[in-house]
């Protein structure tokens, strides 16, 4: 069972096209509103201003030294502890989702599967996306809070106004698609129950667009943890609710259709209650009344004249630019689902969201709370310092994502089959099921994972710091990336789930190719004499060296990919049962994976101990 949550998750990063921008609930909105104000600017009106004009804290002057923060203290500890949320949450919602799904996986149908993963996932992330989106990357950049960490109940006010507006949207919204659902496809309006499930998977959505003013109101309070807390509550809701439903359907599986959309029902009324509870919960000992998340007029004093609006106009503007750009994005984003909706049987669908599940647990676990805290921190970044410190966090976190990456392609490629015979079963591990099979499928997801987080930390920088321009520009290249994507993705149609990952990498490979040139213009590259002078303290690294693994882990991983490679023949073709092989076969790659993780530690130390530095200090090593 796909996980029944928002979508950004969010991206995005789990989404097989790459999260351009986070749609399901972030830890960001929680600490956006923390702002060192020594000597800021003003408050940030626009999304696309430089970092300087976004009324975002300027670095204290400092001594020089080899150790430098990444942006200014209680930001980092902010995102850092957000970032530690996030990724326990991470954890435990693939842990809940996984477990839930081997139970579900030998319960319902392919075809069940594929309808409550793919169509009706779809409904929920267009619903949340274009309702509440824009309106949260708005806000993002509004301080709610004094350089004393007190509300600023004016600007409680405005964000609290604002928050009112996707539940507004959403409606007639959540009407339009329900009935585009009930009427377009008749290969799905013959399952029984589907309409049911239609509805109330458009009733969860609503649920969730429900509680953004109190989920606006506790992050904006710094209450980012109640996050984690109300959607792991709503997540097991979900789980149990689809596991205790569908293990009790007919033999048709008519129930197994609505025992998904029950869940999702679930998801959004826990996660509504949550946020009820966090809100209260968040306000004691402040200054802001229970009736704060109601919403009212805002009266403010610009150069002398007295201003009252319901919405904030500056804000909306905002949201409005966010808007355009979001549809397009959003088209991107889903692109694979809506490609699978219109020309992929339920079977076929079936199969691709096995291997998104299983594919996207890196993405899940590791890229979304990573790319959170790099949109923060850069966010925050004054525009002088990005070309130091914000490089120096782009190469940690572009290597990260090729290290990570390159053990995928090594260990994911080869275990892919045996993975899916442990947990999924014969109907989805058969060796004989060819290029449209879910292993091979799962092999070629393995190679898509580095592209994929290099295209979140990438585009999460620009979302970050990118003028208007600059984001007309990137819009060009996303309509051309979608180009490509479409004829890739028909040219790859034979080979089923495959062809569309195929489609997926290629069309975020045009996306980097583009994030790289604006990040090219704005950090710039390393100059010889700053090459020379690191090179002089001992650290000297290229921007190729220190934005890829060091050539003795890529030594190293080649040679275990062929070791791997050797024992996978070894164990499949002697004999034994294909699930005691495949335990076999895992066994041995744990011992070969836990070798190449000693490998990059040996061969790359430092990589390694700036990793180690900025998770528990929140700093950068140079």
């Amino acid at each position: 069972m796909s996980t029944p949550s928002s979508p950004e998750q969010p991206a995005t990063a789990d989404k097989p096209m790459g999260k351009v921008v986070n749609a399901g609930p972030s830890f960001l909105d929680a600490v956006a509103t923390i702002a060192d104000r020594k000597n800021a600017g003003s408050a940030a009106t626009s999304p696309v201003s430089d970092a300087d004009g976004l009324g975002l804290a300027a670095a204290p002057n400092s001594k020089k030294s080899n150790t430098v923060s990444v942006a200014s203290a209680p930001v980092m500890r902010a995102a850092v502890a957000g970032a530690g949320s996030m990724f326990a949450l991470q954890v435990f919602s693939k842990l809940i989702t996984f477990f839930c799904n081997q139970l579900l996986l030998r319960q319902v149908t392919p075809e069940i599967f594929g309808i409550a993963s793919i169509q009706l996932e779809l409904l929920v992330s267009t619903l949340l996306f274009l309702a509440r989106e824009p309106i949260r990357l708005a806000v993002l950049r509004v301080p709610a809070l004094d350089e004393n960490g007190k509300p600023i109940q004016q600007t409680l006010q405005r964000l609290v106004n604002l928050a009112w507006l996707p539940p507004l949207v959403g409606v007639p919204l959540a009407v339009v698609l329900y009935l585009y659902y009930t009427t377009s496809s008749m290969a799905v309006l013959s399952l029984p129950g589907y309409q049911t499930a239609v509805m109330l998977y458009a009733l969860g959505s609503m649920c969730d667009l429900l509680s953004e003013p109190f989920y606006t109101m506790c992050f904006a309070l710094m209450k980012f943890k109640a996050r984690a807390a109300v959607e792991g509550a709503a997540l097991t809701a979900s789980c149990l609710t689809a596991l205790y439903l569908t293990w009790g359907g007919d033999e048709n599986g008519s129930l197994g259709i609505v025992a998904f959309g029950f869940a999702r029902l679930a998801f959004g009324m826990t996660f509504l209650v949550g946020f009820v509870v966090a809100y209260l919960h968040a306000i004691r000992g402040t200054d802001v009344k229970v009736d704060m998340v109601v919403p009212r007029t805002v009266t403010v004093e610009v150069k002398e004249n007295k201003r009252t609006f319901m919405f904030d106009s500056e804000l909306l503007v905002v949201a409005w630019s966010f808007l355009k750009q979001s549809l397009v994005k959003h088209v991107l984003t889903e692109g694979d689902k809506i490609i699978l909706s219109m020309f992929y049987t339920p079977y076929h669908q079936g199969v691709y969201a096995v291997i998104f599940n299983y594919g996207s647990i890196v993405a899940r676990i590791v890229f979304l709370p990573l790319e959170d805290a790099a949109r923060l921190l850069f966010s925050r970044m004054p525009k002088h310092e990005l070309r130091t410190k914000g490089r120096s966090l782009l190469e940690i976190a572009i290597k990260f994502h090729t290290t990570l990456g390159l053990f995928a392609i090594v260990f994911g490629t080869q275990y892919s089959r045996a993975l899916l015979l442990l947990l999924a079963g014969r109907q989805w591990g058969a060796a004989d099921l060819g290029w449209s099979g879910a292993p091979t499928a799962l092999a070629a997801y393995c190679w898509f994972i580095p592209i994929l987080g290099v295209n979140g930390i990438t585009e999460a920088f620009v979302t970050s710091v990118a003028g208007p321009n600059d984001l007309a520009e990137q819009n060009v290249w996303l309509i051309g990336g979608a180009a490509v994507f479409a004829g890739t993705a028909f040219a790859a149609y034979p080979l089923g789930a495959t062809g569309l990952v195929i489609a997926n990498a290629v069309h975020l490979l045009v996306r980097i190719v583009w994030s790289f040139k604006f990040i090219k213009r704005t950090v710039g590259v390393r100059t010889l004499k700053e090459q020379i002078d690191r090179v002089r303290m001992g650290l000297g690294i290229s921007w190729s060296d220190s934005a890829t693994p060091a050539r003795g882990v890529i030594y190293g991983m080649g040679l275990a990919y062929l070791v791997a490679g050797w024992t996978r023949g070894t164990y499949f073709n002697n004999g034994h049962s294909e699930v005691y092989a495949s335990a076999q076969f895992l066994a041995v790659g744990v011992g070969i994976a836990s070798m190449g993780l000693f490998l990059v530690i040996v061969k790359d130390f430092r990589f390694a101990l700036a990793i180690w530095d900025l998770v528990t200090s929140g700093q950068i090593v140079l």
